[in-house]
């Protein structure tokens, strides 16, 4: 989506389109799951002074309104399922992570206001996060920001073994199974940023008025999230069999030593595409790309084709016999520019005496033919690049085409005696 907006963009504001037709290879993030794995919850809750008797649900993250989530709903909708419970299951809510913006005092604030103090705990800048996690009985990202793209917390949570609730999101919704692994929160939004795009420039580089405005307009399903957040914390069953498919998935998708596979099948598939000719290309970079023959071949008093017959000279057969100048001499040999194998096979495919197997010669060959022979006899030659080493022979006078004698006579004739009389005249005047 990204790609198109910019390629509007530039057909709205510069009058071109410009599409990418590039492959888009999608390799997803992974995770350490020896370090990201299935703990005894009891003692990682003595580590961390969790109950442990408690069904605890964990949101681990940047603690941010402004580009990670709004955690007020979650905790409107955690006072409703406290409220219910009666205290027939003791709950604990434990929202983990770095403080940005002040947030945790908002956060704060509103948890005492809601009368929450016992069933919810903030931890600021938790130590060693994989522990926290497996301690967890369900994790919980109601994310909503743009900034969003994949949520490394959610596959370690798969890692770990705990069913996960998120947003139907950007890239949760890649990473999390819906009903097997976890459960997908829907999102809502509406075109509403009209304004907000139109400012945005005169912020520059600094974008957190508009990942906060825009994380205010995503709205994430209330009910939805309640419901599912009541299923698991009722169900233990349920969270055990979800978190045994978490571990399958995480091991399956996202362990290191398979996210490595992909990257280097990634790098053999480029590194092999790298290495073809560029005369194989399917497409052509029109600006920077030069077509030297369409912009100059009307320079060309005529044009050779395939159908063009081409005959070899008594300069080639004396070549082709060790006698006359060497080819070593000409510079362009020197160089490499052009192959002396190549050049000599060329002459050969027009005498039928070195190459007998091929039919006679005295009629000569068409261009088309004589590629064709060299084509199929050295596989690492190609059209062009054998056409250039035919045009050399011509230049040097080791070939000729056919009608060469006509022409040439043809064109020293292009003036009727009448009309050379008149342009002599003309001069002696």
């Amino acid at each position: 989506m990204l790609l198109d907006c910019v390629a509007c963009q530039l057909e709205e504001g510069a009058g071109f389109r410009l599409r990418y037709n590039g492959r888009l290879d999608l390799i997803p993030l992974g995770v350490n799951t020896e370090l990201f794995c299935p703990r005894d919850k009891s003692e990682v809750r003595r580590k961390f002074g969790l109950p442990l008797d408690a069904c605890v649900v964990l949101f681990l993250g940047r603690l941010s309104f402004i580009d990670k989530a709004d955690l007020h709903p979650l905790l409107s909708i955690f006072w409703e399922i406290v409220g219910q419970q009666k205290g027939a299951q003791r709950l604990l809510l434990v929202l983990a992570g770095s403080d940005r913006g002040n947030y945790v005092q908002a956060l704060e604030g509103y948890i005492a206001e809601l009368g929450l103090k016992k069933s919810v705990r903030v931890i600021i800048q938790p130590q060693e996060p994989h522990l926290l996690i497996a301690g967890a009985d369900i994790f919980v990202s109601p994310a909503d920001s743009i900034e969003e793209c994949f949520g490394l917390s959610v596959i370690e949570a798969m890692a770990s073994g705990v069913p996960q609730i998120v947003s139907d999101w950007n890239g949760y919704r890649d990473t999390v199974e819906h009903g097997i692994t976890g459960f997908l929160v829907p999102t809502y939004w509406s075109r509403c940023d009209s304004d907000i795009c139109q400012i945005a420039p005169v912020f520059g580089n600094q974008w957190d008025f508009d990942h906060a405005m825009l994380g205010q307009s995503v709205v994430v399903d209330c009910a939805k999230l309640k419901e599912y957040l009541e299923l698991l914390i009722g169900n233990p069953n349920l969270r055990a069999e979800m978190g045994k498919r978490a571990r399958e998935r995480a091991l399956t998708f996202y362990r290191w030593p398979v996210i490595v596979r992909q990257y280097e099948q990634l790098w053999s598939d480029l590194r092999q595409a790298a290495g073809e000719p560029p005369f194989r290309g399917p497409s052509r970079m029109s600006y920077t790309q030069p077509a030297y023959f369409d912009v100059f071949s009307h320079y060309a008093t005529r044009l050779l084709d395939d159908a063009s017959g081409l005959e070899i000279t008594p300069l080639g057969k004396a070549l082709l016999a060790g006698k006359g100048p060497k080819l070593i001499n000409y510079p362009v040999i020197r160089t490499n520019l052009l192959q002396m194998e190549l050049l000599i096979r060329t002459l050969a495919a027009l005498d039928g005496q070195r190459m007998p197997r091929l039919p006679n010669t005295d009629s000569g060959r068409t261009m088309g033919e004589v590629v064709t022979i060299l084509a199929e006899d050295q596989k690492v030659y190609y059209a062009d690049h054998i056409k250039r080493h035919i045009l050399w022979l011509l230049k040097h006078g080791y070939l000729q085409w056919k009608d060469c004698a006509s022409s040439r006579e043809s064109l020293t004739n292009t003036s009727t005696p009448s009309q050379a009389t008149e342009i002599g005249s003309a001069f002696q005047e």
